[in-house]
């Protein structure tokens, strides 16, 4: 279709793109009342469809445009609209990087872009193309499977030359996502100390995870993944066994790991582990002497914080309380009288 305008121009043969509009439409302006043919500029958000009237996805504009080109986006109240772009038409994209050049081949089926034109006798005319980045989305929750193994304890590599994926299983609206990492993925996981860095290799099933980045064809494409900590708990009670022997009097030995069974208030016997990073705490023991694992022995109250994990209670802190009170024919597990 031709305007008087173009007819000056030389009849440039015309081609359409088609976008489905998501957004809204802004009037900028509009030429005077009354005049033949009047123009109204626009900006218009949506998601192209076709391109010079082929739907085939992934398909894209030309590098030079040497002629009026269509292509067509839909969404919003206005369903599928057609626009055209000129030799004029400038563009935008914020994905690549100098030296390159964004063009009509930035816009491709399936790209969200907003367009700014006039809109005239039928025809909606590109003064300008922005290509928009696809919307972030997050999700996070338990890692489940590195790949396709599920083995308990596999973590992923510490370099990344391709694309990798995990699965993990969370809350809200979905149950199982596949996350994609690539090369520009970036980690973080609060327990990697400087000058170690985070990596795909801090990634392991049963790790609690967050993942940014872009969705589409059911994978999440993570341009971040976090580590997520365990969240700590506290527990507390009378000692009941030490490393498996439940004896009176048998305590832990010092700098070594171990475990020992606790009964609570509100649980029978719970296990917690102790490891050599486990710090303890014990009013009764006065400097130079530290208190150690040799405090924890059958019989004694203690209070430990730290993080559960497949069914295991790790300890990063034990403290050794003073001995319970009895009141009304009732042990009090957390040191204070009841009644």
């Amino acid at each position: 279709m031709f305007n008087k305008q173009r007819g000056l121009l030389g009849l440039i043969v015309s081609s359409t793109v088609v976008v489905v509009l998501a957004g809204t439409v802004a009037v900028a302006g509009a030429s005077s009342a009354g005049r033949t043919g009047m123009r109204h500029r626009y900006s218009i958000q949506g998601l192209v469809t076709s391109v010079n009237n082929v739907a085939a996805a992934d398909t894209c504009g030309t590098l030079t445009v040497t002629a009026d080109v269509p292509f067509s986006f839909v969404g919003g109240r206005h369903g599928i609209m057609t626009v055209e772009v000129t030799p004029a038409t400038t563009f935008t994209d914020p994905g690549l990087a100098s030296p390159e050049s964004p063009s009509f081949a930035d816009v491709c089926v399936g790209t969200r872009v907003e367009v700014q034109g006039t809109f005239s006798a039928g025809t909606f005319t590109a003064r300008s193309v922005a290509v928009l980045p696809p919307p972030a989305t997050g999700a996070h929750g338990i890692v489940t499977s590195i790949g396709t193994v599920a083995t308990a304890g596999t973590c992923g590599s510490a370099t990344v030359t391709g694309t990798a994926f995990f699965t993990l299983v969370g809350g809200g609206r979905f149950a199982i996502r596949t996350v994609a990492v690539t090369t520009a993925t970036t980690f973080a996981d609060p327990a990697v100390t400087s000058p170690a860095t985070a990596s795909f290799a801090d990634v392991c099933i049963g790790t609690r995870v967050e993942a940014l980045g872009t969705f589409a064809a059911g994978t999440l494409t993570a341009t971040s993944v976090a580590v997520v900590p365990p969240p700590t708990f506290g527990v507390q009670g009378i000692v009941t066994s030490v490393n498996g022997v439940s004896t009176a009097g048998t305590c832990g030995v010092a700098d070594t790991a171990g475990y020992f069974a606790l009964a609570g208030m509100h649980q029978n016997v719970g296990t917690v582990d102790v490891t050599l990073t486990t710090t303890f705490t014990d009013p009764a023991v006065a400097l130079p002497t530290l208190p150690s694992f040799t405090d924890v022995c059958v019989g004694t109250h203690v209070r430990a914080l730290g993080t559960a994990a497949t069914g295991t209670f790790t300890a990063t802190s034990v403290a050794v309380l003073p001995p319970s009170h009895l009141s009304g024919g009732h042990r009090n597990l957390r040191g204070n009288p009841r009644g």
